[in-house]
């Protein structure tokens, strides 16, 4: 099932997902592997592993001018330091398979794990030995597909990592490519038909500019309502110009 996300190549532009490109065979592991990316051919290069995930290091793709969203958790941080293994867990808003994607926040690291869950699974046990070993951050994403009025729509479900908090806060970590001088936030709720109702926030500034590219810029919700929002997050470069990231996502409800 194509799904949007590609480390380094795009997020958004111009209000359009692009998708996320992996092997359509399903008795296969390659299955979980996106052929977009250039793998790097060393024992350590992306590739299938254990039969469950495609994991590793790939070429560094052509630069650009870009915003994207690299990491979308429930409660605390992530934190890979002395641990062999990452217990995740999400709540989705249907029976759709989703998708889980764990990039690389350290600057100069071309490292990626992709997985695919059945509709029906709500928790993975990730090995993280090659990312720890390499002292990396990490950034986690999900996304599922889910009726957003009348289409279907990629949706974005949080994580929660197990050992990291019981927090309701929801955290979203975004990575510029260039240097940004700014990044506005517009955040709306979504009713049944699709629609975006009253802004909780438009176009508001963060307040930690500016930021440099490559560095993560963590970005924290708090106290929301249940349910399924629709966020937009655009960047000023300082060369001119800007950039935009764009994400349907879901807020469960409180509960195990």
């Amino acid at each position: 099932m194509p799904m949007p996300l590609s480390r380094k190549m795009i997020v958004i532009f111009c209000g359009t997902l692009l998708p996320l490109s992996h092997a359509q065979n399903k008795s296969a592991p390659s299955e979980f592997c996106d052929s977009g990316l250039k793998t790097d051919s060393s024992s350590n290069g992306y590739k299938p592993r254990d039969g469950n995930r495609c994991e590793g290091y790939y070429i560094q793709p052509v630069a650009g001018g870009r915003l994207e969203i690299e990491s979308f958790t429930q409660g605390g941080g992530i934190s890979l330091a002395n641990q062999t293994q990452l217990s995740m867990k999400w709540q989705s808003p249907g029976k759709e398979e989703v998708q889980i994607r764990a990039y690389s926040l350290t600057p100069k690291e071309y490292y990626r794990m992709d997985t695919t869950r059945p509709g029906g699974d709500r928790t993975f046990v990730w090995p993280v030995e090659l990312p720890a070993s390499r002292k990396l951050a990490i950034g986690l994403v999900a996304q599922t597909k889910s009726d957003v009025g009348p289409s279907k729509q990629t949706v974005y479900v949080p994580l929660s990592i197990a050992n990291a908090g019981s927090s309701s806060t929801l955290r979203i970590v975004l990575m510029p490519s260039v240097d940004a001088s700014d990044v506005f936030v517009t955040l709306s709720p979504v009713d049944a038909t699709g629609t975006k109702k009253t802004p909780l926030k438009k176009s508001e500034a963060m307040d930690s500019g500016p930021y440099s590219a490559w560095k993560p810029i963590a970005y924290d919700l708090k106290s929301l309502a249940a349910g399924l929002y629709y966020a937009e997050f655009s960047a000023t470069w300082e060369s001119g110009g800007s950039g935009t990231a764009r994400m349907y996502f879901y807020n469960p409800p409180a509960g195990p």
